[in-house]
């Protein structure tokens, strides 16, 4: 019984700890990141504590740290949200959903060769930012569309757009995510089981 209540607190624990760590991180990148993306969004190693607490304790870790992180963040938002849907979007849901990289933690553990585990953790890494990737850029039309437009040409006006600002920080976030946390599960795979 003491087990299980130290497991459960030991799991609350590391979320939040987690999460602010993501949180500090996102902050402090969007100190340097806001002369190039004004409108929101940096170059950010906030998904490095998000996947590495789905790979660590499982797909609930990850969504909670990501929910965590992502409902927290509207708070410094400011003035880039013009549409409620963008804070379901760019926030709520944008970050959770990288929660679901834990589908790989059990494929990673289990791995017998380094190049197995690389693979499971970079798959994980790659399917889940652009998950998130895809939200920003829903959220992006609706910010970039002009008000009471639904021509198409200003959809696809605003699908550029949002394609360009988003994929502009989230590919070497993506890429640096897919570096930081190859080393840390490759040199210190033992990080990833629970005692």
């Amino acid at each position: 019984m003491y087990k299980v209540q130290n497991k459960n607190v030991r799991f609350i624990v590391e979320v939040a700890v987690f999460a602010a760590l993501g949180l500090g991180v996102d902050l402090l990148a969007n100190f340097y990141s806001g002369y190039i993306w004004s409108q929101g969004g940096s170059i950010s190693l906030v998904l490095v504590p998000i996947i590495f607490m789905a790979y660590r304790w499982g797909i609930s870790a990850g969504l909670l740290t990501g929910l965590l992180v992502g409902s927290i963040q509207i708070i410094w938002a400011g003035s880039g949200i013009v549409h409620p849907v963008q804070v379901l979007l760019d926030y709520v849901l944008a970050y959770t959903v990288v929660g679901f990289a834990g589908v790989f933690a059990r494929k990673i553990k289990d791995s017998n060769t380094s190049k197995i585990r690389l693979i499971y953790t970079n798959l994980g890494i790659l399917l889940f930012g652009l998950a998130r990737t895809i939200l920003h850029i829903i959220s992006g039309i609706v910010f970039f569309l002009k008000p009471a437009s639904l021509d198409l040409s200003d959809i696809l006006a605003s699908l550029w757009a949002s394609m360009a600002y988003n994929f502009g920080y989230m590919i070497p976030t993506i890429i640096i995510t897919m570096i930081v946390l190859s080393l840390i599960i490759e040199k210190q795979t033992q990080l990833l089981y629970i005692e």
